[in-house]
């Protein structure tokens, strides 16, 4: 058995021998050692980068067409008074800064142009929409200087559990949003009195 190992054994121990004594090849350190490499760019590739770079210069961004970036503050309070805490993105139950809201949105101030929905679902389901407040229009500055106050009524003040913040450039989107909402819940409500 002893002679059986020795035997597969005896030519791989001869082999790494072998193998130490053979000269090596040393490669020339590379720039870009420890990082991975950046894929060559393809023919089809440059030419959109090259579209997307000179499209990006005709069209450069500015006040007058740079989208607007609504802002939200959340009090416990009526009126926007006492605490608040300031979102510039949806948010649920996640994210801790919103917990203290949950079930316990007095007012809200809207800044900039946008809409705020909120609802009473954290996973912002279209059937749990409580409300939204919008602030849109040609009129409205891009800008988050001017803001809206909106109290919450009692009921809706213990429901709210999540909510979803959209810049929106013209008041025809946001109604049309609306009146899909609006539908959908017509359906719902129609399907739920329906006798079976």
């Amino acid at each position: 058995m002893k002679q059986a190992v020795l035997v597969l054994l005896l030519p791989i121990a001869a082999a790494l021998e072998l193998g130490g004594a053979l000269p090596t090849q040393r490669r020339p350190r590379l720039a870009n050692q420890g990082r991975p490499a950046a894929a060559p760019v393809k023919l089809h590739q440059k030419k959109h980068i090259n579209k997307t770079v000179e499209a990006a210069s005709k069209f450069p961004v500015n006040d007058t067409n740079a989208l607007a970036h609504p802002m939200v503050r959340f009090f416990s309070e009526r009126d926007c008074k006492g605490q608040s805490t300031k979102f510039d993105f949806s948010s649920n139950a996640f994210l801790t800064t919103f917990k203290p809201y949950i079930r316990n949105l007095g007012s809200v101030k809207l800044c900039g142009k946008g809409t705020m929905f909120y609802y009473s679902s954290p996973d912002m389901d279209m059937l749990a929409l409580l409300g939204h407040i919008r602030r849109c229009g040609p009129e409205l500055p891009k800008t988050q200087d001017e803001c809206e106050c909106r109290t919450l009524s009692p009921q809706q003040k213990k429901l709210v559990e999540s909510f979803t913040l959209q810049y929106a450039e013209t008041s025809g989107a946001v109604m049309n949003f609306e009146a899909m909402l609006v539908a959908v819940s017509l359906a719902a409500c129609a399907a739920v009195a329906a006798p079976a």
